[in-house]
């Protein structure tokens, strides 16, 4: 039994490339980790995302305010559904997610008038004489959220062990001004008991009926069976250290050979750099998604570059003998 279907909740700093390059990675069905995906864009508003925080900043600028840099340029949620429940289908996942949004809506406008009626008492308590002025976030809509906001589903029905997912991406300066609460926790639990709530009503499918697949512990004590789960995190760690002490230097190796066209040595180095990743995505498929990223920009650096040089070919190559295996 869980109590949520699992949503992660994260931050994209603030780099324009950054989430620039994250934007073209839930899109990219060329991607390693995408080997499997079915990718399926069901709301593109990324432009916007991406135009909020030149909006924003033209706007300070013509107010004569300095300052006001954002730290993290959007926020990232992604729903996952078991592989053993009912499955959802794209049309189903917009249904759910759209519900998301109206739920969101009204609880992210629930944090900012809190926000900002603490905002005002402080300006006016006269204890507070030096209290430093924080801007009134504007309340915002349904509409306005779907306005900046990109939804990507990733159906991974055709992969070994991987959970068909969707990610919302959504700006968190909408109206000229950061929408602290996007970024924050009520965001999380806010989208945990709307996705609960909408996977219910669409798939009827409930978390409280949920039992997730694990071998039989044959009624050990609970110290054994918590001791047991120790180690195995321990091992885990242990080998996800090993697997990545040299990851870095690896893929630095390999990319001076790629960029300076010595493709002879660059095959050698992107095999050992296919070879390690995999050990990674066996231990932790989000690090490895991270790799494969990092690897897929060196690569379109060199466009004129043979197959055999890159690490994304090999990369593909493995999985395939792992398919057919």
């Amino acid at each position: 039994m869980i109590k949520n279907w699992y949503v992660e909740h994260q931050q994209i700093k603030s780099k324009a490339k950054g989430l620039i390059n994250h934007i073209n990675y839930l899109k990219d069905k060329n991607r390693p980790s995408h080997y499997y995906t079915n990718i399926k864009i069901l709301l593109d508003n990324s432009k916007q995302i991406l135009n909020a925080a030149n909006e924003r900043s033209e706007n300070r600028k013509n107010k004569s305010l300095g300052g006001g840099g954002v730290k993290n340029l959007a926020s990232s949620l992604i729903f996952t559904i078991p592989r053993t429940v009912n499955q959802a289908s794209k049309n189903q996942w917009s249904v759910m997610l759209n519900s998301v949004f109206k739920d969101l809506a009204v609880d992210i406008n629930k944090a900012i008038v809190m926000t900002n009626n603490k905002e005002s008492a402080n300006r006016d308590n006269p204890r507070k004489p030096n209290h430093k002025y924080k801007p009134f976030m504007p309340e915002i809509t349904y509409e306005d959220l779907k306005a900046h906001a990109m939804v990507v589903l990733h159906d991974e029905s055709a992969s070994p062990n991987k959970n068909s997912h969707c990610h919302i991406l959504i700006s968190n300066v909408i109206k000229n001004e950061v929408i602290k609460p996007i970024s924050q926790k009520c965001c999380s639990y806010s989208a945990k008991k709307a996705f609960n709530k909408a996977v219910l009503r669409v798939l009827n499918e409930d978390t409280k009926d949920y039992v997730p697949l694990h071998k039989k512990s044959f009624n050990k004590p609970l110290w054994v069976a918590h001791e047991e789960q120790a180690k195995n995190l321990e091992v885990k760690l242990s080998n996800l250290k090993k697997a990545f002490k040299n990851i870095k230097n690896d893929i630095k190796t390999w990319s001076k050979t790629f960029l300076n066209n010595i493709f002879s040595i660059a095959e050698i180095r992107a095999e050992k750099v296919a070879i390690i990743t995999d050990d990674i995505e066996s231990i932790s498929p989000s690090i490895a998604d991270d790799i494969d990223c990092a690897v897929d920009e060196i690569e379109t650096q060199n466009i004129n570059a043979p197959d055999v040089a890159k690490v994304s070919t090999k990369r593909k190559r493995r999985r395939r003998k792992k398919l057919n295996t």
